[in-house]
């Protein structure tokens, strides 16, 4: 209903900028409209968001200290006599006098110059949060520590590095508001979560259904079912030994492929080759001389043909078991990517190449199998996967949502030099 008196209002008052903005908010119609179990996750958003507040509101108040603190310090010390380019000699963007006693205040700045206060100041309690957040959240903070260091006194002339004690203040600012205070509000945030998750006894950022396949894949990995390999079938070991081998030999071979491939040390020597391959594929680098690019190649060529090697191996000492395995899948779609990228020329000369030889990294992934702490880590990566989607649709909705509001509101402003062609809102 809300959704609909506001688009109403705006098909009234198309002139109202703000009403226009207001229609961001349809995309909430579409978490209404979804089934109960993921509006019930939306809802516990809100109820969490509605619980921290006031742990925030705590943690803010010292912040509204600060602040007040640094109004009495620099009000109305933020400012300059400039010269532009239409009033007097200059070439460019504006500049600051060099010679600060040409215009030591507000009074004598006149005859072409003009008196002009920075953008970010202390003047008033609004002014200083939007500057103190600028700072904490090291966003070209030092352009606010510069102005700092050249306050001299209510509405006097700025002198570079006239108060260097300032800098001191400005750094503390920084790495306590920045890395201190920011830190615990996410900190609130979490304890209010896990409290609030407890209390309800809810799913929390992951619906029912994702709970259960959580669940389910942490019971997988801690009580997984062998898959113990074992010698091919009579007609597949048939079919090979007669293309690869004498018929009086066939059984001492295949029994010699079979236990070489279900080797640890087999799969050692693969994991090595492939660490040193990324090694090589890292040493590329701009401007190379075409002897090294065609050394690479060669390289590649050579780690190529160790993998199509192990590939048939495999194929011969398993069999068909070979393709029932996701690992070997993956090999063999790389095998199949490298020699592609092979075929296509050497380095440098084709950007598919490039790009298909980079796949090949991934098989890094296969120190997985071997390395506990790297599989703990990507298993860790897989419980949170259903979390961090559920909140990449929320954090989608809000921005889209906002996106809007900044295209309304903003997106007939004229460009200047802090915005321009990259950052538009239009």
């Amino acid at each position: 209903m809300l959704v609909v008196i506001v688009a109403v209002f705006g098909l009234i008052f198309p002139e109202v900028t703000f009403l226009r903005g207001l229609r961001a908010i349809r995309p909430i119609r579409v978490a209404i409209r979804v089934k109960q179990e993921a509006w019930e996750g939306i809802n516990f958003f809100f109820f969490l968001f509605i619980k921290v507040v006031k742990e925030i509101c705590h943690i803010t108040k010292k912040i509204y200290i600060n602040i007040y603190i640094r109004i009495h310090i620099f009000i109305y010390k933020y400012v300059t006599c400039k010269c532009f380019l239409n009033r007097c000699v200059a070439i460019g963007e504006p500049f600051v006098l060099q010679d600060p006693n040409q215009y030591p205040d507000k009074e004598s700045c006149k005859n072409g110059v003009v008196w002009v206060n920075a953008g970010f100041n202390f003047d008033n309690v609004f002014s200083s949060l939007l500057t103190i957040f600028k700072v904490t959240n090291f966003a070209h903070w030092f352009e606010e520590l510069a102005s700092s260091m050249a306050t001299v006194s209510d509405f006097k002339q700025a002198v570079p590095f006239h108060r260097p004690e300032a800098a001191v203040y400005f750094v503390c600012v920084a790495l306590i508001g920045g890395f201190f205070l920011w830190n615990i509000l996410v900190s609130v945030v979490v304890d209010s979560f896990m409290r609030i998750k407890k209390e309800e006894e809810t799913t929390g950022l992951v619906t029912q259904d994702q709970a259960i396949w959580i669940q389910t894949r942490r019971y997988v990995e801690r009580f997984p079912l062998l898959n113990s390999l074992k010698e091919p079938h009579a007609k597949w070991r048939q079919l090979i030994t007669t293309l690869l081998f004498e018929e009086e030999e066939e059984e001492e071979e295949e029994a010699k492929v079979f236990a070489l491939v279900t080797n640890d040390y087999f799969e050692y020597f693969i994991v090595g080759c492939i660490v040193v391959n990324v090694v090589f594929m890292m040493s590329s680098y701009e401007k190379q001389p075409q002897s090294w690019a065609v050394t690479l190649w060669a390289i590649d060529v050579v780690f190529v043909t160790i993998y199509w090697i192990e590939a048939i191996l495999k194929i011969v000492g398993l069999g068909l078991q070979y393709f029932q395995s996701w690992w070997n899948l993956f090999d063999f779609a790389i095998i199949i990517a490298s020699v592609v990228s092979i075929g296509l020329g050497s380095p440098g000369q084709h950007y598919a190449a490039n790009g298909i030889r980079l796949i090949r990294a991934i098989r890094i992934v296969r120190l997985l199998r071997r390395a506990p702490v790297l599989r703990a880590l990507f298993m860790t990566l897989i419980y949170a996967a259903p979390s961090l989607l559920n909140i990449g649709l929320l954090l989608f909705v809000a921005f889209f949502i906002w996106g809007i509001f900044g295209m309304e509101l903003f997106g007939t402003v004229v460009h200047n030099d802090g915005y321009g062609n990259h950052i538009p809102y239009g």
